[in-house]
């Protein structure tokens, strides 16, 4: 009876570690406009994942993750829009994709650092996570000048200029950019 009994706990065990699963992730960004800090949000229609879509844990499904965006998909809401961040942020970085990988992730923490490059260009952007309501939610920030790309974010900013002028008469672009992934996990 004890055998079975320790038979029927570890099967059911190993289904619960295999009991992972994610779903396919969405990206959202939000950039800044105003002294106010209104924010900016939009999306990127074509995106590559490679990740493991079972596994035993979630970190184990975090860890090793690939993505890579082609940068001129942008649905920031406005064609205008798309166009002034296209022409003057990503036409300038040295390459069309933006590609990322989690390079490390410390569960007890629920923190994944995340690779980027971008042309010559690499940094890492650390990401916080928790599971709600049957996703898990990355959330994460970077700056654009403190990165590599303060050339771009100049651009940016003029040729947005007009466009963010706030009430109180000043004009400013926000150099952060809020990120987030999300996906389905049950």
């Amino acid at each position: 009876m004890k055998l079975i009994l320790t038979l029927a706990l570890s099967f059911f065990s190993l289904g619960l570690l295999a009991a992972v699963n994610v779903g396919t992730p969405e990206i959202k960004f939000t950039g800044y406009k105003f002294t106010n800090k209104t924010a900016v949000s939009g999306t990127f229609k074509k995106v590559e994942w490679t990740y493991k879509k079972n596994a035993s844990n979630l970190e184990e499904a975090l860890a090793g993750a690939k993505f890579t965006i082609d940068s001129h998909s942008i649905d920031a809401g406005k064609k205008a829009r798309n166009t002034n961040i296209t022409n003057a942020l990503f036409k300038n970085w040295g390459g069309r994709e933006i590609k990322g990988e989690v390079v490390k992730v410390i569960s007890a923490r629920k923190i994944a650092f995340t690779k980027f490059t971008v042309g010559d260009n690499s940094f890492e952007v650390l990401f916080r996570y928790k599971v709600k309501g049957g996703r898990v939610v990355l959330k994460g920030v970077l700056d654009l000048v403190e990165v590599g790309f303060s050339k771009s974010y100049k651009l940016l900013s003029k040729k947005c200029a007009p466009f963010h002028r706030g009430k109180d008469g000043k004009t400013l672009t926000w150099s952060e950019v809020a990120l987030e992934v999300s996906a389905a996990v049950n």
